[in-house]
């Protein structure tokens, strides 16, 4: 899934879906003209785990500070080269921030994909730093939430494949995991495919994804 928001519209109850003809939110009915553009998607957050897209980072860590929940750490997934305004991840530089440099693509073979080693990184990241975490890639959808599908399963541990993606869903309604992270985090978690398997059947996943499926 392409993580650009040209064809693409949000909810404010938190669901994303491609325009095409649809000119109400399928999840809620809300009328178009209460669409926002994807970045815009309001943060909805979990007692452990926040999830947005660069644009919403710093009034999101602004909000939980002054609800006494503050960030323990930000986590952010860019593409190569990307800059702080230019689609890059804003420099927060009052908590420990780990910045991850990939495109967001299926495709294993591309230049630029995810690899076993941003995902190696990104969960040492997550055990080194407890308390709420932050994590964000340039909407939101895919990447970010992938990764934060990783943090969270290994937190739980095997067999709680399902609960994990629960909880994603939970703090970012719009998820839709890319699906090549998700495969790295498999492996690396070594869950025989559970992970993957929670992801591809998940209906909403399925549907945001106009049907497409990777197995």
């Amino acid at each position: 899934m392409d993580d650009h928001p040209h064809d693409h519209a949000a909810c404010a109850c938190g669901e994303f879906w491609n325009l095409g003809r649809q000119l109400e939110c399928p999840v809620c009915g809300a009328p178009s003209t209460t669409r926002l553009r994807a970045w815009e998607v309001p943060v909805h957050g979990t007692e452990d785990l926040l999830i947005c897209g660069c644009l919403a980072v710093q009034s999101a860590m602004a909000a939980v500070a002054r609800a006494g929940q503050p960030i323990a750490a930000v986590l952010s997934l860019q593409s190569p080269g990307a800059v702080d305004g230019g689609g890059g991840a804003p420099r927060v530089g009052t908590v420990p921030q780990l910045v991850i440099e990939c495109e967001d693509t299926a495709d294993a073979a591309h230049p630029r994909a995810p690899r076993q080693h941003h995902v190696e990184a990104a969960l040492g990241f997550a055990r080194q730093h407890g308390g709420r975490l932050l994590i964000h890639c340039h909407l939101g959808i895919a990447r970010s939430t992938a990764m934060a599908l990783a943090v969270v399963a290994d937190g739980l541990g095997p067999g709680r494949e399902a609960e994990a993606l629960d909880r994603v869903l939970a703090a970012r309604p719009c998820a839709t995991p890319n699906p090549l992270i998700v495969a790295l985090s498999d492996r690396l978690l070594d869950r025989g495919g559970a992970l993957t398997a929670v992801v591809e059947g998940h209906p909403d996943i399925v549907r945001r994804r106009g049907g497409q499926s990777f197995p």
